[in-house]
């Protein structure tokens, strides 16, 4: 957990662990917690989750807290799901994706807002009801309003405000992010109070994946096909308390510890070292925890032994 990791980084650089410098520790932290995270599929960063698709929309988006899809599958029928790249239906001539629109998806990267502004609105950002966060910060939306292709606007929270409304008409937004992390999640609405988006509290920017799965309007999604199967990799919330940890488990401190030292190192041999003692103990964490996982065995010939197989009647006299 963060406590733990603070104090061994203030120990191993001899300064006592202290509320001065702790903004600064804990960017750096996060910034190893990042590169681990992007690095490696750790066991408890993975998830999996049943969503139901039936909706009047060609696009969906998965929740804020989706980083990677590893796999997706109908639910009920437990039919592949293909997903494809945007570029994928130009490049190949034999890309047949609108027969079989309900097994192939189109992964169109990610989004600001789960779904689109249908009619050119203000747009309003604001906590729960009757919340606020206590301190003062900005959300800076970006994109095309009715007036500019490409603008920005800045919405000033002071600490007792609940919400604030954008003076802008918006047609598309690019982007929305915070100043900083916040206590309560904020919601993202238009002028019809559709909700836009949900800015984890815990994030700076909101950010959704976005999949196209059919692009005619004969299309019809059938009932047992509407829930898909979806497994997929966490985004990574930053520690903050002191009592946070990385996905539930205090198993990697000890590798996140070292990545803090290798990032830090101004020197390249220790650098490398600590990059060493990182890697070997995220290798011997993942090996242990293979170890309760269900392997497929190889039984392909071995090069080393080229021995006939035969028969023989134990029973029989060896003299023989």
């Amino acid at each position: 957990m963060l406590v733990h990791i603070l104090t061994d980084i203030a120990k191993d650089l001899g300064v006592p662990r202290n509320d001065n410098d702790r903004a600064v520790r804990l960017l750096d932290v996060n910034n190893a917690i990042r590169e681990l995270h992007a690095g490696l599929d750790l066991p408890e960063s993975l998830d999996e989750e049943v969503y139901d698709i039936n909706i009047p929309s060609q696009q969906i988006v998965l929740p804020a807290y989706v980083d990677k899809v590893i796999g997706m599958r109908y639910a009920d029928n437990r039919v592949k799901i293909q997903v494809d790249s945007r570029a994928a239906r130009y490049n190949d001539p034999n890309y047949f994706e609108n027969e079989v629109w309900y097994l192939q998806w189109r992964d169109r990267g990610w989004s600001a807002l789960s779904r689109e502004i249908v009619n050119q609105s203000a747009i309003t950002v604001a906590f729960p009801t009757g919340l606020n966060n206590g301190a003062a910060f900005t959300v800076t939306i970006t994109g095309q309003t009715d007036k500019a292709t490409q603008t920005s606007e800045v919405l000033t929270f002071a600490a007792d405000d609940n919400s604030k409304v954008s003076t802008m008409n918006w047609v598309q937004v690019k982007s929305i992010v915070k100043s900083a992390t916040t206590q309560y999640d904020l919601i993202v609405t238009d002028a019809d109070d559709n909700e836009l988006a949900v800015l984890p509290n815990s994030e700076l920017i909101s950010a959704y994946r976005n999949f196209q799965y059919y692009d005619t309007d004969g299309f019809t999604q059938t009932t047992s096909q509407s829930g898909i199967e979806v497994m997929f990799k966490r985004k990574f919330f930053p520690l903050s308390a002191d009592y946070d940890n990385y996905f539930g488990t205090d198993r990697y401190d000890k590798a996140i510890y070292w990545k803090f030292m290798e990032l830090r190192s101004k020197n390249s041999d220790d650098a490398v070292s600590y990059h060493t003692k990182c890697s070997q103990l995220l290798g011997d964490l993942l090996a242990d925890t293979h170890r309760e996982s269900r392997a497929k065995i190889n039984f392909s010939s071995v090069a080393y032994f080229g021995m006939p197989y035969y028969s023989r009647d134990f029973n029989a006299d060896p003299r023989s």
